[in-house]
């Protein structure tokens, strides 16, 4: 068997949990890749542990730039994978013009990644979901800890995990989660141990990182060449910058 346990590290669920750091398309994930998307209502799931090397917690968030040209393209922020995103060039070319509201529109959108089960299914299977990063990911890292002797709760562990309750309302940016709370009681990914190994090994086979699609920097900066800075102000056009990005500017 390939899997192998890495419990979430508590100081980077405390990070999580102080916002330290919101609906997806599948063309950020490799078509291939089972998708979960909840509705409105109360949902009950379970959050699948981490599969790849250096992994901090089960989440894998990401940057996505959304709304990219005339076509309204989305990609996976280049710079995700250390390569050079046309987007973030202009944002950080803005703030140093002191073009604040223009660059507040290059910004990329923070999600969060997960495999989970979704218990209200009536056949159990991984689904990845993109969540979102603050009403999501930082609520369910909030309440990751016992409140009252402050001990983190493994909730991706295998065998005696916790369950994940929240509800959702409202659609676009209407929409709304609450209610996001841990189950009191501990409980296995599955009670029987071939489903929940087979679980296991497709996770293990499938780590995050790799279901993500790496964006062709120059498709980015030629979807992002029609989006002018002009539409967004009434101005001249300005071409992105192509240069390296310097990773030291506070956005």
């Amino acid at each position: 068997m390939s899997f192998t346990y890495r419990p979430p590290k508590a100081d980077v669920l405390k990070k999580r949990a102080d916002g330290d750091y919101g609906d997806t398309r599948a063309d950020i994930i490799d078509s291939g890749i089972p998708l979960w998307k909840p509705g409105e209502g109360q949902h009950r799931i379970r959050i699948l542990p981490a599969t790849w090397e250096g992994a901090e917690y089960y989440g894998y968030p990401i940057d996505v730039h959304y709304g990219v040209g005339d076509d309204g393209d989305r990609f996976v922020c280049p710079r995700q994978f250390g390569d050079t995103c046309a987007i973030c060039a202009a944002r950080f070319a803005a703030f140093d013009e002191g073009d604040r509201e223009y660059a507040k529109t290059l910004f990329p959108t923070r999600r969060v990644l997960y495999w989970i089960i979704d218990r209200d299914a009536a056949n159990p299977q991984p689904l990845l979901w993109v969540a979102p990063a603050t009403k999501i990911d930082r609520e369910i890292a909030a309440q990751a800890f016992d409140d009252t002797t402050g001990e983190l709760l493994l909730i991706d562990n295998p065998d005696s995990g916790y369950d994940v309750v929240f509800s959702k309302s409202g659609q676009g940016i209407a929409t709304q989660w609450t209610g996001v709370k841990i189950a009191r009681r501990p409980s296995p990914i599955h009670t029987d141990p071939a489903v929940q190994s087979r679980i296991l090994e497709y996770i293990a086979e499938h780590p995050l990182p790799s279901c993500v699609v790496r964006p062709d920097p120059d498709a980015v900066a030629r979807a992002f060449g029609t989006q002018a800075r002009s539409a967004a102000q009434g101005g001249e056009e300005v071409a992105a910058p192509q240069d390296d990005i310097d990773d030291d500017i506070p956005f």
